[in-house]
């Protein structure tokens, strides 16, 4: 799709499915909230939507490039892969907890 291979797209849509499953099944007992298929569909799906579109629109790929090529290191080495995967993996998770918190607590106030 945008900015990832057929490969990428796959994956990232199996991850954002299971991540989205399991931080619904957090949120759940973390809130005291009757564990019902309605909430765990809920959650998981509004968490499934904004961890996958945010994954594909956010060029965290080219990011991850473009850090470890500010830090001068080789390409195939051991630290070029972690800075590459591990910065912009930190920024997209953060942006994305930021993101289902915030909606989380907009819908639970327009619930009330």
């Amino acid at each position: 799709m945008f900015y990832k291979s057929h490969f990428g797209t796959i994956l990232t849509s199996v991850l954002s499915m299971f991540m989205g499953l399991v931080m619904a099944i957090f949120i759940i007992f973390l809130n005291h909230l009757p564990f019902t298929w309605v909430n765990l569909f809920e959650l998981t799906a509004e968490i499934n939507l904004i961890v996958f579109v945010a994954s594909l629109f956010i060029p965290y790929n080219a990011w991850g490039a473009s850090f470890a090529g500010l830090f001068h290191l080789k390409e195939g080495t051991v630290a070029y892969s972690l800075v590459e995967g591990i910065i912009p993996s930190v920024v997209l998770n953060t942006l994305n907890t930021f993101i289902c918190t915030g909606a989380s607590i907009f819908l639970q106030r327009s619930h009330s």
